[in-house]
């Protein structure tokens, strides 16, 4: 499968070598990102590796994980459970009727 970059001069993607070298402009543009960024307690998260690492063992994550799409699976995973345990409990007493009845 062929790979393809967006040539800014050109304004179109043209075909990737691996040999290619990057601009000076791509390169600042990475790291200006991420240059220097602290999270709120001081620990350097400068790099996505370090981000990542510092997320998973500060147990934190970014708001952007919370879409629209987020909270509407949530709600619908508990009206799920909700359902579920309703339809336990109808079949539990339901159960016990019968059971009464003999």
């Amino acid at each position: 499968m062929a790979k393809y970059r967006w040539d800014p001069k050109l304004q179109k993607l043209v075909p990737y070598s691996a040999d290619e070298q990057y601009t000076s402009r791509q390169l600042a543009r990475a790291d200006i990102y991420m240059s220097g960024l602290r999270s709120t307690d001081g620990v350097d998260i400068s790099s996505k590796r370090k981000r990542k690492e510092y997320m998973k063992a500060a147990n934190v994550t970014d708001s952007s994980d919370f879409t629209p799409e987020f909270y509407d699976r949530v709600r619908r995973a508990e009206m799920d459970r909700d359902n579920k345990e309703r339809r336990e409990a109808v079949a539990r007493a339901a159960y016990e009727v019968l059971e009464r009845r003999k």
